[in-house]
């Protein structure tokens, strides 16, 4: 993302900002091992049109949160292996198949979540569910 001189003031202004460790601690509060992963890898945006495109999505999600609560995706496991074994013809297990009922009811829980109430006005998150 970032080139030659700018990328080692940049290195440099994360780790002044222990940054590594905000995110490590953003990541404490993931409910799910996918979550973590995306967490620990996010890098702090270098546009300002997605600065201020990220900004608002963060205060719409805290006024969803204030609103409903938080989410959880706690159930929410990786199977993107057996999403490629399937691609093949391969049959799913068992346990497979209750992994990938996990994620759907994860996605249902998240549909319901993305539901504006009636006296809510849609956000910049709307289209997202």
């Amino acid at each position: 993302m970032f080139c030659g001189k700018l990328k080692d003031m940049n290195e440099k202004a994360l780790n002044t900002l222990e940054y590594h460790k905000i995110i490590t601690m953003l990541a404490e509060y993931a409910t799910c091992d996918l979550g973590k992963k995306a967490c620990l890898a996010l890098k702090p945006a270098e546009y300002p049109e997605t600065i201020n495109r990220m900004q608002e999505e963060t205060s719409a999600a805290l006024s969803r949160v204030f609103r409903k609560g938080s989410p959880s995706f706690g159930n929410a496991k990786d199977i993107f292996a057996s999403l490629k074994r399937l691609s093949v013809g391969s049959p799913l297990s068992q346990h497979e198949l209750l992994l990938t009922a996990g994620i759907l009811e994860n996605a249902g829980r998240a549909k319901s979540y993305g539901q504006t109430d009636e006296d809510a006005a849609p956000d910049c998150l709307s289209h997202m569910f």
